[in-house]
């Protein structure tokens, strides 16, 4: 239950985002021309622009965006349409895992015409999709994590479970950035593993992938998450 609340705390929170009608700059910098010849604009973290003109980064540096709710990134000093790249991110989010757990979510919101029915559709459903992962689990991948352990994660303690798989040895689970940089790697004998990610100075709103592997060829599809405020 505490997740599941977590989990619909984080959804309207969404929903507060998706209500804005600029695109706000999350990390990096983006210069902004709102018009063909005008003088760009430099965009920083907690700035906003809006849905017209173009962007671009300085040589090969990187900015993260949100808009209505998604979140994406820009690269490089190649001009770009805002309203091009809002639309390619927008459809790349729908079809990645995190952009398909909170579509579960909004469905189970307007599946619910009540409290209580939400709460309903929740024990009806979420136990299903994160125990089986019918639909997430990819040929190759014998180490089926649980969905609960991803998308939206509080900075406190956070328990990252998988299905026991049969093998030999320890698990490794490794933690990464969104450059598939190690941040923590353990091995642990147990199918769970409980970490503070407060204590690993992961940064808010940034996306992080985690996966475990046992042995020569066990091993889980890596699963998207990011820290709520």
């Amino acid at each position: 239950m505490r997740t599941i609340t977590i989990a619909i705390c984080c959804l309207f929170l969404q929903f507060d985002v998706s209500a804005q009608s600029a695109i706000t700059v999350l990390s990096g910098q983006v210069y902004y021309y709102p018009q063909a010849s005008s003088v760009p604009l430099l965009k920083g973290p907690g700035t906003q622009f809006e849905l017209k003109g173009k962007i671009r980064c300085k040589g090969n540096e990187s900015a993260k965006l949100v808009y209505n709710g998604y979140r994406f990134w820009v690269k490089g000093g190649k001009f770009r349409n805002v309203q091009d790249v809002v639309s390619v991110a927008t459809r790349a989010n729908e079809m990645s895992f995190t952009g398909r757990f909170f579509n579960f979510l909004t469905e189970s919101v307007k599946e619910g015409e009540s409290t209580e029915n939400v709460k309903k559709y929740h024990r009806k459903y979420m136990d299903k999709s994160s125990g089986g992962i019918k639909g997430w689990a990819k040929p190759g991948y014998s180490i089926r994590p649980l969905l609960l352990s991803s998308g939206k994660l509080p900075s406190a303690n956070v328990i990252f479970k998988w299905r026991n798989t049969a093998g030999e040895g320890p698990y490794t689970f490794v933690l990464y950035t969104w450059q598939n940089v190690p941040v923590a790697q353990l091995q642990v004998r147990d199918t769970a593993i409980t970490l503070d990610l407060d204590q690993l100075a992961l940064n808010l709103d940034e996306e992080y992938t985690w996966s475990v592997t046992r042995g020569q060829s066990a091993k889980s599809v890596p699963l998207e998450f990011e820290i709520c405020h």
